[in-house]
């Protein structure tokens, strides 16, 4: 039976321990485990997760009833300027949600807790997946783990499945390489009432990394040197990226950023004004609509020349946020 795992990161720091200090050095002993009342400051910046979160609390202090646990939940506009608010003050909350973009500023600023001893001393190292933590210290460009991934962007070709069955379309699926899907892009652009204005694109693509980064590794191209510390994108990248340049150039069938100015990102596909689009899930679990009812999701499409040729696994997962732990974490829900 295949496992489903859900790791819950929580915290049970020792008393008196200042998160917001940090650590680089290493070879520190792990404090102990705190056996009197603990109150613990969680900051996340997603408040679609009020529910989960609340679940996760709710487990944790009935398996630590010694811990209390205040969620702070931080609409993402204002979150990173209140967090580092916090950090200027020296204030962090003893847990908080950070993005993989920022891991090494914080990591080497000092801002976040040096794991390795609590590691050490709980044995998480046999119950997480050691390139899990190995990708930290990568990011981090650090040889300590600061942070541990509590979520992956899988990122998914939704369709209108509506829109295809007006154009008599067969929906996408995992043999589509980049012919297909241009060749089904152009027939799902349309202009409904012939005033000369499109009311629905085929694609609709913006700049996001969840978007392009799904397309470029799906071609099994890279966008980094092999020592990831320089923006080198090698010639299966810069395929993927002319590929979808020509969506919006060319084949017009993907509009320009400007003439959806109207629009918020988020809303063009639900509201029927593109036929297809390459979300991360973050973004399109929170949409509740008639087209997201009748959608449908593929993997994104690769070329001809990527699709006979082995892709990673991991194409199209994308680590999207981390959370600093300043003591012990569990597991629950395996089945």
């Amino acid at each position: 039976m295949k496992k489903r795992t859900t790791l819950v990161l929580a915290a049970l720091m020792a008393a008196g321990m200042v998160f917001a200090q940090g650590s680089k050095e290493g070879g520190a002993a792990a404090p102990a485990k705190s056996t009197g009342p603990v109150t613990l400051e969680w900051w996340t910046w997603d408040p679609t997760m009020k529910d989960q979160n609340a679940q996760v609390i709710a487990q944790y202090e009935k398996d630590h009833p010694n811990v209390k646990i205040n969620n702070t939940i931080i609409d993402t506009k204002e979150y990173w300027t209140k967090i580092r608010i916090q950090a200027q003050q020296r204030k962090l909350p003893d847990v908080f949600t950070m993005s993989s973009g920022y891991l090494e500023e914080w990591a080497q600023n000092g801002l976040m807790y040096n794991l390795d001893p609590l590691i050490k001393r709980d044995k998480t190292d046999e119950v997480f997946y050691k390139s899990m933590m190995d990708s930290t210290k990568a990011i981090a460009k650090a040889d300590h783990v600061y942070a541990l991934p509590f979520a992956l962007v899988t990122t998914v070709l939704y369709y209108n499945k509506n829109a295809f069955d007006a154009a008599g379309l067969a929906y996408p699926n995992e043999d589509w390489d980049w012919n297909a899907f241009r060749d089904a892009a152009k027939k799902l652009t349309v202009d409904k009432n012939g005033d000369g204005v499109i009311d629905q694109w085929g694609f609709w693509v913006y700049g996001r990394y969840a978007q392009i980064e799904s397309w470029v590794y799906a071609n099994g191209g890279n966008l980094l040197t092999a020592g990831k510390d320089q923006f080198a994108p090698d010639q299966a990248a810069r395929d993927a990226l002319n590929f979808l340049y020509s969506l919006v150039t060319t084949d017009k069938s993907a509009p320009p950023q400007k003439e959806m100015s109207a629009f918020r990102n988020e809303d063009i596909f639900t509201q029927g004004k593109a036929a297809m689009w390459v979300p991360g899930m973050s973004t399109i679990c929170a949409r509740n609509s008639a087209t997201m009812a009748s959608s449908g999701v593929s993997p994104a499409s690769r070329s001809a020349r990527a699709a006979r040729r082995p892709v990673s696994p991991t194409a199209g997962l994308i680590p999207t946020a981390w959370l600093p732990i300043p003591s012990t974490w569990k597991r629950l829900g395996t089945s």
